[in-house]
């Protein structure tokens, strides 16, 4: 029913906004709530609708989408917005989304463009009146623990050792100093291939950038090589993850140029991420928001354990996965 008043309202709005008729068509929902509707008129132009709730980070979106684009990021143009009611107006990018589009042959060349567009997002670091929010680690450390009470034990129906529970925050502590230990840049926070479009010159459009935060250099990279949604052999990862460290050095993002800490880095984000992940996909089943992410556990476990094996200090992770999936 709300969704049906919302959908009322919305209508309400756009008319006022753009001529009639229009022709709507329903977009693929992401994880949270908001909606996406793309919409057509007489003359075939489109655009896209975005309908989110209050507390939906509207007016950052906007804010950012201006900020992005003025350093060369190609963000959508909010062309009208209702930021009480959380409706948006958006330039439409098309629908060439990485991930329908990725695959061994164009990989590479998708690759490069979602590179240059990160390089151009850790380069933005605010301005005087909107500044970027600080990484929360202290949210971040709370969604990790998902893993162990939506995961281990509401989903699974583990109950977990003593020790187990400390080996598993252990490993969260330390993966949560080796983020903060990094050099910050603007992070977008969910850069994968879903929120990536190839656009007609061949640049990558970005999406859904209106959690940017400033915190780890590698959170974004790891993001998007070891992406939820399409996994790739981990030699091929490793030789993107050092052209990234290249051009991020060559672009001065970068300063430390030990490819074995680089490395680390990627690696315990990736472990950060993806934990989080695993709680979060989990947690929608558990508390019946949707259960379409178990699909990816899979892929999400197989990260953790191929990484979680590489190092002493995340074998206890590693050990636990292995019991697990005995």
């Amino acid at each position: 029913m709300i969704s049906e008043l919302r959908t009322f309202a919305l209508q309400d709005w756009l008319s006022a906004v753009l001529p009639a008729p229009l022709a709507w068509q329903p977009m693929t929902p992401g994880a949270g709530r908001r909606r996406y509707f793309r919409v057509t008129d007489a003359q075939a132009r489109s655009w896209v609708v975005m309908d989110a709730p209050a507390d939906a980070k509207c007016a950052a979106f906007l804010k950012l989408a201006q900020a992005f684009r003025a350093v060369g990021v190609q963000t959508p143009v909010v062309q009208a917005a209702d930021l009480q009611q959380g409706f948006l107006l958006l330039t439409d990018l098309g629908c060439d989304l990485y991930g329908d589009l990725l695959n061994a042959q164009n990989a590479d060349a998708l690759y490069q463009s979602a590179f240059t567009a990160l390089l151009r997002i850790q380069s933005y670091a605010g301005t005087a009146d909107s500044p970027l929010l600080e990484f929360d680690w202290v949210h971040y450390r709370e969604k990790m623990t998902w893993f162990i009470e939506f995961f281990c034990q509401r989903y699974l129906n583990l109950s977990l050792t003593p020790r187990q529970h400390a080996d598993c925050h252990r490993v969260f502590d330390l993966l949560l100093e080796s983020g903060d230990a990094q050099p910050k840049t603007c992070v977008h926070y969910d850069y994968h291939c879903r929120n990536l479009l190839r656009l007609p010159d061949g640049q990558a459009g970005v999406l859904d950038f209106q959690d940017a935060v400033r915190g780890p250099i590698a959170y974004d990279i790891v993001s998007l090589l070891r992406d939820c949604y399409i996994d790739w052999p981990v030699v091929r990862v490793r030789e993107w993850l050092r052209q990234y460290q290249q051009v991020a050095l060559n672009a001065g993002v970068l300063r430390d140029e030990d490819p074995a800490l680089w490395l680390r880095w990627c690696d315990f984000s990736g472990l950060q991420r993806h934990l989080k992940c695993v709680g979060l996909f989990t947690r929608f089943h558990v508390i019946g928001h949707t259960s379409d992410y178990l699909v990816y556990l899979p892929r999400l476990l197989n990260y953790l354990r191929e990484v979680s094996a590489r190092y002493l200090q995340t074998r206890p992770l590693y050990e636990l996965l292995e019991k697990i999936f005995i």
